[in-house]
């Protein structure tokens, strides 16, 4: 493996002392969570991933939050769909619809007033020339 392809190395090595604990290690772990995301985008597995960033030194706490920080931003490369990116588009949707049906009631009730109107004289006119009834009340 090449050192390119290989994980950062942790700065705090457990052979330091306690004073040697406090250094800025931001731009390594800027590093290792670029390796992180590169390796996610490889197809790589979170397991993998892990053992190698603890093998190289990293303490699990720190390598395990890392990876899944990685594991999560790499989602939609992966094509994971999670439950609250189905949720919010379904919430998207509902409201879309409410702020829709104001303007389907309205219109629809337009829309029967004009085909009532429209029928009420072929109506009446049906109800006009209907047979009577009874014989005797027919009209001469």
């Amino acid at each position: 493996m090449s050192e390119e392809q290989r994980p950062p190395a942790d700065p705090l090595s457990e052979d330091s002392t306690p004073l040697d604990h406090i250094v800025d290690d931001s731009e390594q772990r800027a590093e290792c969570r670029e390796w992180i995301h590169r390796e996610f985008s490889e197809g790589r597995g979170a397991d993998d991933i892990l053992a190698e960033l603890i093998g190289n030194g990293w303490p699990t706490e720190d390598a395990e939050t890392m990876v899944e920080e990685g594991r999560r931003a790499t989602r939609h490369l992966r094509g994971v769909v999670t439950r609250d990116e189905v949720a919010r588009a379904a919430e998207s949707r509902y409201r879309t619809s409410m702020n829709i049906a104001p303007k389907m009631a309205t219109f629809g009730l337009l829309w029967v007033g004009i085909h009532f109107l429209a029928n009420l004289p072929s109506t009446l006119r049906a109800l006009r020339r209907r047979p009577p009834r009874d014989p005797d009340e027919r009209r001469d």
